[in-house]
């Protein structure tokens, strides 16, 4: 998906049209529409531009990627990670003193 797809899938969810963005923006309607019929690509500054009107972010209008959703997934790995790390020494221990011989037998 390229970022005139994120922004014809935009202007489709919020019901926009090209000449009302054009308008907004103060980007010609003509170079909107290549961007989004022919995969071309607005410079930085019209990026930040557009995400600023939409109010969408950057990053997800650039590469497509919601920055939270990645955050979150790298938190919940490692919180998964931690929690397995934590439960496998729990039941290492129980494990433990469930084999553990009494010390009574011990000295026998």
């Amino acid at each position: 998906m390229t970022i005139g797809t994120r922004i014809k899938q935009l202007l489709t969810e919020r019901r926009i049209s090209i000449k009302e963005l054009a308008q907004a923006t103060g980007i010609p309607a003509s170079t909107v529409s290549q961007w989004t019929l022919y995969s071309k690509t607005p410079s930085p500054a019209v990026v930040v531009k557009i995400a600023k009107y939409f109010a969408v972010d950057l990053e997800w209008l650039i590469t497509g990627e919601e920055p939270a959703a990645a955050i979150a997934k790298e938190m919940i790995q490692s919180l998964e990670k931690r929690f397995m790390e934590i439960h496998q020494g729990v039941y290492r221990v129980r494990i433990e003193k469930e084999v553990e011989v009494p010390s009574s037998k011990k000295r026998g």
